[in-house]
């Protein structure tokens, strides 16, 4: 073999060790080029962090049901709403703050065998929950229950 033979035959083979090694290469990082990340769900209510308690100072006006077995005292500085036409019959009364930025809507809950049932079974926790089954219905499930208080 001449001298230039043995040279083109170093070359062609430096050539396949070459692309052998970008061919290994590609394969072997090709797998970290195209990872999918793992999915996140999203967070639920359950996981989902509680806003603080706001304090609230209770003011001396109050509110009460025409039957008067219902009482309460409205916050320092709220307001009624004046809407007496625009109303639900279960409505007592509406109370906002002064900015309008947050409201007390007072109502009543009508006697029903399962909302006896729940105040029997959990207290006042199974009146919260026949109050929030009544106000997930009405606005077609878009409220969530995010604690058990």
């Amino acid at each position: 073999m001449t001298a230039r033979g043995s040279a083109l035959a170093a070359h062609g083979s430096w050539l396949v060790l070459r692309g052998s090694l970008l061919a290994v290469l590609v394969l072997s990082l090709g797998g970290c080029l195209f990872v999918k990340a793992p999915e996140q769900k999203g967070r639920t209510g359950e996981d989902a962090d509680l806003s603080p308690l706001p304090e609230i100072k209770m003011g001396d006006e109050l509110v009460r049901s025409q039957a008067g077995d219902m009482i309460s005292l409205l916050p320092e500085g709220w307001l009624f709403l004046d809407a007496k036409n625009d109303l639900s019959e279960d409505i007592i009364s509406i109370a906002v703050n002064p900015e309008y930025t947050l409201s007390a809507v007072f109502s009543h809950i009508p006697n029903a065998a399962t909302t006896d049932e729940a105040v029997k079974t959990e207290g006042l926790l199974g009146l919260a929950r026949t109050a929030y089954n009544k106000q997930a219905r009405n606005t077609a499930g878009s409220v969530k229950l995010v604690g058990t208080y």
